[in-house]
């Protein structure tokens, strides 16, 4: 007996899987960007390890901050750092403002010594601050897994 899917049609059900660098190659990075949106985050992940290194590169850089933020975000520790590495500091900075601080911190205090003052560096120094402030905690202690975020309280009371 044979089963047929009965479901919703995605957006790009047309669209094969290995089509990533396909869509890349030919320039329509909107679409690439569909795509992989489309896509549960872990195959999204999975379709790019899939790409040799250079190629992953290059595709991660093309699709939105945001995408990329949001995919790293799920992605296990050490596939993150492993595409931040990959990137020139400028861009993986834009990436790293994007995540939450206790993340970015997890990220960033895994590359070498070299690529996070780098990326440090190309950030804006709030947001650099924050996430070196987080760095010098142990994972597995609570300044480790704490998240910055800033409040801002009224000075004057009815």
């Amino acid at each position: 007996m044979t089963s047929t899917n009965t479901g919703p049609k995605r957006p790009n059900d047309d669209i094969p899987q290995d089509q990533t660098l396909a869509l890349f190659e030919a320039g329509d990075l909107e679409v690439l960007a569909d795509y992989l949106d489309t896509m549960s985050r872990s195959d999204a992940l999975r379709e790019l390890l899939n790409l040799p290194s250079n190629e992953r590169t290059r595709v991660f850089e093309a699709i939105p901050v945001e995408l990329a933020s949001t995919l790293l975000e799920e992605a296990p520790s050490e596939i993150a750092t492993e595409f931040i590495e990959e990137l020139e500091a400028p861009h993986a900075s834009l990436i790293i403002n994007e995540l939450p601080s206790d993340r970015a911190a997890d990220i960033v205090g895994s590359l070498n010594k070299e690529k996070a003052e780098a990326i440090l560096e190309a950030m804006s120094a709030r947001e650099a601050a924050a996430v070196r402030s987080l760095t010098s905690y142990e994972h597995d202690t609570a300044g480790g897994l704490m998240i910055v975020c800033n409040t801002r309280a009224q000075t004057h009371y009815f």
